[in-house]
């Protein structure tokens, strides 16, 4: 059937083509494009209703409003510029302005912590296991995953890159990522092993350092407590099958959670899980916002430039520069959002963004 209706001159679909027909015919906007993709790879079930909400124009109301209000007072702005003798006390609209710009800064940084939401629905919250060689990071990965996806050794600085895998807590996609021991490096491998397992830690959403319980605590353990964030970080005590010689934590621990566990036997393997999808729940490990937003790459930049644009515009006005610099930012606003909704879009950038759509949708 396939090859007969090639053969008389029809094609096959390209990725997301139905989709982008649906943008350039006016149906939809860019941003519920993009939720289209979303809600075909949502992995969960809050996922797919926050991606449905964005079709159904949650968001792009809320992005033609804060449009709308935009070029009002882009307006009132540039008939200051050009009649300024019909303002009775020029510091009267300056100051009105000011007051609005600082409300649409507000309304659009709702926007940006949305669209943070969104990322982490979309990718994962980053729950990062670190810590020094042989503490069992790996063992830990496997046991909550139940599956054996790392290798596990005696033999310190077995994981030499890091090793990501998906879970669901809490209703939520929690990406756990096992990262490569930090010590100080011995060969040229490790120590891009280690850099990178630095810089994951430093982007985490929540870390999970682990200590060994059955070993003393050495300089490499402390250090890494030294450095943790309190409130971002879960503690976690591993092989408690075994004796307990760990000794005094240092006055930084006091401040942390921990959990004690056995990665080998599985003790208390279910209250890690329990307190990880808790902090979640809390608000704790992720952003505090509306309901998720899915945007692309290319309309989170432009909606980041939006809030720098209306930021400095209402800079300007409070330290009295000319209303020509003030319009130029609202201006620069204006165009952002236009971006966002694909009202303002080169088709280069169209290709990119269905691109990454499966063929047909």
């Amino acid at each position: 059937m396939l090859g007969a209706l090639l053969d008389a001159g029809g094609r096959l679909a390209g990725p997301g083509e139905f989709t982008r027909r649906a943008f350039l015919a006016g149906r939809i906007d860019l941003a519920q494009a993009e939720a289209v993709l979303a809600a075909v790879n949502s992995r969960t079930e809050a996922g797919l209703e926050a991606a449905l909400a964005q079709i159904k124009g949650a968001f792009s109301g809320k992005l033609s409003g804060l449009e709308r209000d935009l070029l009002d007072l882009l307006a009132g702005i540039e008939a200051g510029i050009e009649f300024p003798d019909e303002l009775e006390n020029p510091a009267e609209p300056r100051g009105r302005w000011q007051a609005e710009l600082r409300r649409l800064a507000e309304r659009a940084g709702r926007l940006r912590r949305a669209s943070a939401e969104g990322r982490i629905m979309a990718e994962g919250i980053r729950v990062v296991i670190a810590g020094r060689p042989n503490v069992g990071k790996s063992s830990l990965l496997n046991a909550l995953l139940e599956q054996e996806r790392a290798i596990v050794t005696d033999v310190p600085g077995t994981t030499r890159d890091e090793i990501s895998e998906l879970i669901t807590l809490a209703g939520l996609p929690v990406r756990l990522t096992d990262t490569a021991g930090i010590r100080p490096p011995r060969d040229r491998i490790e120590k891009a092993g280690v850099r990178r397992s630095r810089a994951r830690v430093k982007s985490a959403d929540l870390l999970l350092l682990v200590l060994d319980r059955s070993r003393p605590l050495e300089a490499a353990d402390r250090r890494l407590v030294a450095g943790t964030k309190v409130g971002k970080t879960l503690l976690v005590l591993n092989k408690i099958d075994r004796p307990d010689r760990l000794g005094a934590l240092p006055g930084r621990a006091a401040g942390l959670e921990r959990v004690e566990v056995s990665a080998r036997t599985g003790a208390g393997l279910e209250v890690l899980k329990e307190r990880v999808a808790g902090l979640i729940r809390e608000g704790r490990v992720s952003p505090d916002s509306e309901t998720p937003v899915f945007l692309g790459v290319y309309q989170e930049r432009a909606l980041r430039h939006a809030c720098e644009a209306l930021s400095e515009a209402a800079a300007a006005l409070t330290d009295g520069i000319p209303l020509d610099f003030v319009l130029a930012s609202v201006r620069r606003a204006a165009r952002h959002l236009s971006e966002i909704s694909g009202r303002r879009v080169d088709k280069e950038v169209l290709d990119q963004i269905f691109s990454r759509f499966c063929i047909g949708k």
